[in-house]
C-alpha cells in the first residue's frame, strides 16, 4: 500500500484521467490513500456507530480494501470523491460493526480467564508461563488457547495507548482545551510510565517487539506485518494480544491499569 513515486507530482484529478487511460491496481490504492486522512476521520466520527471495536487501524484496514473497488464504479462528473465514499463508508462501518456484535459473549470471559492465568502463572513461576502452561491453568486445550488469543484484539482492548491513557489517574495527553493541560507533576509521571514501558517491552521476546514496533512505530496494518513475516493475519493477532497482556503484568508495579 505504498504510495508510486511516479505518482506523486500527480493531482487526484490526474490520477483519475491516467486511471481511465490505463487502469492498474496501483493506481487504485493511490487514489484511495490520498484520501486516507479523511477516510480516518470519518472513521473516527462513527465511533458511536462502532465503539465496540478495540483496533480501529483495523476498521480503517477494511474500509481502505472496499474502498479501492469503489474507483472502478466512481462518475467524477456526478459528484467528488470525498462525498461519493462518504457513504460508502458508513455503510462499510455499520456492517462491520453489525459482524462483530455477533461474536459469543462468553469469549470475553476466555480472554480475562487468560489475563488472569499470565498474572497468576507469572508470580508463581518467576517467568512468563507457555502456551501449554496458560491452556492447563485455564483449562482450554492448547488450540482453543490459540484461538482465543488470535481473536483478543478484535474483541477486547489490547492498545499501548489505551493502556497509557488508563494508567491510574493520568489524564489525557490529548485533550486540546488549553484549560486542561497537563501540570508539571502529571508530565513527569507519563514521562516516568513512557520509560517504564520502552524497559519492559526490552523484557519481551524478539517476536513481541518486532510487531509492535511495526504496528506502533510504523504505523502498519495487522496485514501488511504478516506479509513482511510470513504468518497469518491471525497469528499477529495472536502475538500482539499476547504482548499486550504481558506488558499489563510488567507494568503492574507502577500503578493500577484498569481493566477493560
Amino acid at each position: 500500500m505504498v504510495a508510486q513515486d511516479a505518482y506523486a507530482g500527480m493531482s487526484v484529478d490526474e490520477l483519475f484521467q491516467e486511471y481511465q487511460r490505463a487502469p492498474t491496481n496501483e493506481l487504485r490504492w493511490e487514489i484511495v490513500l490520498r484520501h486516507r486522512k479523511f477516510i480516518t476521520e470519518t472513521v473516527l466520527r462513527l465511533r458511536n456507530i462502532c465503539n465496540s471495536f478495540s483496533q480501529m487501524e483495523d476498521v480503517i484496514d477494511e474500509v481502505l480494501i472496499e474502498l479501492v473497488n469503489a474507483v472502478d464504479t466512481y462518475d467524477p462528473s456526478k459528484a467528488s470523491f470525498k462525498a461519493y465514499v462518504y457513504k460508502r463508508i458508513t455503510g462499510i462501518v455499520i456492517d462491520l460493526a453489525h459482524r462483530e456484535s455477533l461474536g459469543p459473549r462468553y469469549f470475553h470471559r476466555k480472554v480475562r480467564a487468560v489475563e488472569r492465568a499470565n498474572s497468576e502463572l507469572y508470580c508463581q513461576l518467576g517467568r512468563f508461563p507457555n502456551e501449554e502452561e496458560i491452556a492447563a491453568h485455564t483449562g482450554m486445550s492448547v488450540e482453543q488457547y490459540r484461538k482465543t488469543m488470535a481473536n483478543a484484539s478484535l474483541y477486547s482492548t489490547t492498545s499501548l495507548d489505551e493502556m497509557l491513557e488508563s494508567y491510574a489517574e493520568i489524564p489525557s495527553a490529548s485533550v486540546k482545551d488549553a484549560a486542561n493541560e497537563m501540570d508539571p507533576e502529571n508530565i513527569w509521571q507519563r514521562s516516568e510510565l513512557t520509560e517504564a514501558l520502552a524497559e519492559k517491552i526490552g523484557m519481551l521476546s524478539q517476536s513481541h517487539q518486532l510487531v509492535l514496533s511495526l504496528y506502533y512505530e510504523k504505523e502498519m496494518g495487522m496485514r501488511e506485518i504478516a506479509e513482511i513475516l510470513g504468518v497469518t493475519t491471525s497469528r499477529v493477532s495472536q502475538i500482539h494480544a499476547s504482548a499486550i497482556q504481558k506488558l499489563r503484568v510488567l507494568l503492574s508495579d507502577y500503578g493500577e491499569i484498569k481493566k477493560k
